[in-house]
């Protein structure tokens, strides 16, 4: 009597282990399917049903899968909890298999709780594992999040080391050359904000091996980045060939917009061609920028505003002070369309800078103080702008210094790639969402994706979004010292030629204005 229980009991057991079997692949299945209360439920009742057999590894595999997916629908507190489960409680339990997924599954939800310290420890856990587990892409990509937050809190030699770390975890890879290759970029970025401008060298070498990333829209992207890079270290003409060069890779690129595509590197190259001092080529580039985004699908408002607070600076360079005066108006018109305050108070300064400039301070008042009220994110500018304030209500002298020390802009994101969140967004969408990097066990084991043949949509999804993060820097924003210092010099020149009030400053007024009809775009 007592075999016949046992064989029983077994059997019930197979029989249960079988349906929580069914109920994670059902789950998985509701997953890609975007069904996620569906596939909640599934977890749960693999879960409920986990518990009732009392199988540790049973009960850890289900915990993993309901955890994970509770980070997908953004409930974090809740799969903290699950998550937690699935980690050894005594130091000599041995992990489970897919420990590293569980670290970075908690490193997500405690990202999105505002946990920072959880996250980061999680994160480089998680880096560790993955290392130890011979899965050289996703070290990578956690490398390259840890890297890119450490940028974000400033801490640029904890994001040089992880970037080394993920260029040497693609190293030998053929498979991981696109990675490879934007982290040493980024390394050779960060490694000039540190003063160490011998990995910049590299860059030439990543250039030549950008027609080895297959797809254009991510050669394009890889290109863009290494001409920024070029432009934060005043390279100025090595800058405008990538750019160049990612111009001529542009093509009509899947389904995105070649029109905006182009609008922005385009731009890019304008930017260069300001800091060599080559602004009526510059002038010529903006111009055909302009028609492009007008002719885009993509709303431009921003690219619009960015591109005309550009140009303004370039007819500042050529003394044109009423084309200069128009271009910042422009700026500041599609600034406010697109909610763009920086844009507004930089535009704002420009054109306080002309009226002051021609003697119009109660006007130069007005627009001095609108500036200051928008200027929030810098105190420099702050401090700047109130000094200017307080010479044009006080009558001071008629010779204001117009250019804001950060101003030119350059698109840092591109359409296409690696499904980017556009060209003038920062790279990860506001509602999140790059959790599950590691994937979900579809059967009881609890196996991460990276074992499986057929990779769940969720989990390419979730990577998508992880790449959005780790390239993601702010598209516009960035500057160099140079081109403030000749913006600067132009303006004290155009001062100079005002404050003189002589006859042939007239007549070359008179000039200027007939040349700015026939450049209006």
């Amino acid at each position: 009597w007592m075999n016949r229980q046992q064989q029983l009991s077994r059997l019930n057991q197979q029989q249960w282990v079988r349906e929580i079997d069914s109920h994670l692949r059902l789950g998985g299945q509701r997953l890609r399917a975007k069904q996620s209360s569906e596939a909640l439920d599934s977890y749960q009742r693999a879960y409920r049903l986990a518990l009732r057999l009392a199988d540790a590894k049973l009960i850890r595999a289900c915990a993993f899968n309901l955890g994970a997916c509770l980070v997908a629908r953004g409930d974090y507190d809740k799969a903290v909890n699950y998550l937690q489960l699935v980690l050894p409680s005594e130091r000599d339990e041995p992990p489970v298999p897919y420990v590293a997924d569980v670290h970075f599954n908690l490193a997500v939800a405690h990202d999105r709780l505002g946990n920072a310290e959880a996250a980061q420890e999680a994160y480089r856990t998680a880096f560790l594992l993955y290392g130890g587990a011979d899965k050289p892409q996703l070290q990578c990509e956690v490398a390259l999040k840890i890297a890119s937050d450490a940028e974000s809190r400033g801490n640029n030699a904890e994001a040089r080391s992880y970037y080394l770390a993920a260029m040497q975890a693609c190293q030998g890879n053929q498979a991981l050359t696109e990675w490879r290759l934007r982290c040493q970029v980024k390394y050779a970025a960060v490694s000039h904000r540190l003063g160490d401008d011998r990995p910049l060298e590299g860059l030439a070498e990543c250039e030549s091996a950008a027609h080895l990333v297959p797809g254009r829209a991510a050669r394009v992207q890889l290109l863009n980045e290494i001409g920024i890079t070029y432009m934060q270290a005043n390279r100025y003409s090595a800058a405008a060939e990538s750019f160049t060069s990612a111009m001529h890779s542009v093509g009509g690129v899947g389904g995105d917009d070649p029109s905006f595509q182009r609008a922005a590197l385009l731009q890019n190259l304008a930017g260069a061609l300001t800091a060599l001092g080559r602004h009526r080529e510059a002038l010529a580039k903006y111009t055909e920028t302009v028609r492009l985004f007008r002719s885009a699908t993509t709303p431009s408002s921003q690219g619009l505003g960015h591109c005309y607070l550009n140009m303004a600076l370039c007819y500042a360079h050529l003394k044109r002070v009423n084309s200069s005066a128009e271009s910042y108006e422009m700026a500041l018109q599609f600034a406010k369309e697109a909610g763009d305050k920086t844009t507004q108070w930089q535009a704002l300064e420009g054109l306080g800078a002309v009226d002051f400039n021609s003697g119009h301070n109660q006007s130069a008042t007005a627009r001095f103080a609108e500036a200051l009220a928008l200027a929030s994110d810098t105190e420099e500018a702050r401090v700047r702008i109130a000094a200017k304030l307080q010479r044009a209500g006080g009558g001071g002298s008629r010779r204001s210094r117009g250019g804001s020390g950060r101003r030119h802009r350059w698109s840092s994101e591109l359409p296409g790639g690696s499904r980017r969140s556009g060209s003038f967004l920062r790279g990860i969408d506001e509602d999140g969402g790059d959790s599950l990097l590691g994937g979900f066990g579809d059967g009881v084991e609890g196996e991460g994706a990276d074992d499986s043949e057929e990779e769940p949509e969720e989990v390419r999804e979730a990577r998508r979004r992880l790449r959005q993060a780790v390239y993601g820097e702010p598209a516009y924003g960035l500057s160099t010292e140079k081109v403030s210092e000749e913006t600067e010099k132009a303006y004290e020149a155009q001062t100079s030629e005002r404050d003189s009030e002589s006859e042939d400053e007239d007549e070359q007024n008179d000039n200027n204005e007939s040349i700015d009809k026939e450049l209006v775009v």
